[in-house]
């Protein structure tokens, strides 16, 4: 099942569109998914692909909304996958821990599970297992197979991100995301629960709630994008100034060196937007000035920031280069200038005064084994000028800055 016709857009987007918001106005809404998915359930059908994209709202009136749960083209009934035994494809980066492995146990949990997310995303503006909106989908499953490990839930999930909510907008989550799905919460329960019923959500207005959910949105496009294009551009994966140019100008199909909506939508149709869907407010998201145009300086900005809400990626990029290093030329934590220089002319190995990511690759990849996916991350984190490589300043300013561990 489609998006339905009198459908006006995503929920999130509604949020961003209305300013800070609640505890109690995102419980207002997940009431209305709640009922949804009870009836889903009750009709022996899991949906199997819940995700925010998924979540749709009939007008953007406050008082006439109403939460449409759409796309049931992953669907199934229970009695069938009794039956059949089928393995769901779904969404990895909502998958359960249970769909993370060769043979697949799929009940209505699964779809609990996802809720969990959509929860988390909604209060916190970030992916539980993708702070920083970088991760790869298999990064995430990996993330979500550890959930089991002691501890591993509240260091990974409940961290600081988590702070500001109520005890019982925590507890919920824990629920929802309970990795034994025999443990997991129900539907119904769902539906009942306190919290959604709005007895115990907070009304306190979370500040900086609707930037975090449009980060969160900048963050899938970014993703969004490098996934179709970063690849077609070649070279060495690094992107400079010249590959986001190159990935600018393939969007831009009428030449007019800015991007509008349409364009927007045709390119990222099928990867994070179904075709039909209205990309309006993906797009004010990636439109920082607010002229219902994109030009190459925000298209560059959004690509290339690292969204602080999360640990950052320079910084935990940055601090995994500093450790690598470090180790590969057998060095402390003090380091002079001098030697640092050093160092810097024993992996410019060209000696053009710009470390090269072959260079990287070469002098600690090999040694370490470290793929060039990651030197890439290093490239990008540290590469402040966006030349595509690193001279001496932004060197000695990677090693020299104190890292968190």
């Amino acid at each position: 099942m489609l998006r339905p016709n009198n459908a006006r857009g995503e929920l999130f987007d509604h949020l961003i569109r209305n300013g800070v918001y609640s505890e109690r106005d995102a419980a207002n809404f997940l009431k209305q998914y709640a009922d949804a998915l009870a009836y889903i359930h009750s009709k022996s059908l899991i949906h199997a692909d819940l995700k925010p994209e998924n979540l749709m709202l009939s007008s953007f009136d406050n008082i006439k909304a109403r939460v449409k749960v759409v796309d049931f083209g992953c669907a199934l009934s229970t009695v069938e996958q009794l039956k059949n035994n089928v393995n769901v494809l779904g969404t990895m980066a909502y998958w359960s821990p249970e769909m993370c492995h060769k043979k697949q146990i799929i009940t209505p949990a699964i779809d609990m599970f996802a809720t969990g997310i959509i929860m988390y995303i909604l209060l916190t503006g970030t992916h539980p297992f993708d702070p920083t909106g970088e991760a790869t989908d298999e990064e995430i499953v990996d993330s979500i197979k550890n959930l089991s490990k002691d501890g591993y839930f509240d260091a990974a999930v409940m961290d600081r991100r988590t702070d500001h909510l109520s005890e019982d907008a925590k507890g919920l989550i824990r629920k929802l995301m309970q990795p034994n799905p025999l443990l997991r919460m129900k539907a119904r329960e769902f539906q009942l629960h306190c919290w959604v019923q709005g007895s115990t959500a907070s009304l306190k207005a979370m500040v900086g709630s609707d930037e975090k959910l449009k980060l969160f949105w900048q963050k899938r496009f970014k993703a969004a994008i490098l996934k179709k294009y970063a690849q077609a551009v070649g070279g060495n994966g690094a992107l400079s100034d010249r590959n986001l140019r190159e990935i600018f100008s393939a969007i831009d199909t009428d030449g007019d060196n800015t991007l509008d909506v349409n364009e927007v939508k045709t390119a990222l149709a099928g990867i994070l937007l179904r075709s039909n869907d209205d990309a309006s407010d993906l797009f004010k998201s990636i439109d920082q000035d607010q002229d219902g145009r994109v030009d190459f300086e925000e298209f560059k900005n959004i690509l290339r920031q690292s969204f602080n809400d999360g640990p950052g990626i320079q910084t935990h990029e940055s601090g995994r280069f500093r450790i690598a290093v470090l180790q590969r030329f057998t060095l402390d934590e003090h380091i002079s200038d001098k030697k640092l220089r050093q160092i810097f002319v024993a992996i410019d190995l060209n000696g053009d005064g710009l470390l090269q990511m072959s260079e990287l690759r070469e002098v600690l990849g090999y040694c370490n084994g470290i793929g060039n996916e990651q030197i890439t991350k290093w490239v990008d984190s540290i590469d402040t000028d966006l030349s595509g490589g690193v001279d001496f300043e932004e060197f000695k300013k990677a090693m020299k800055k104190k890292f968190d561990k």
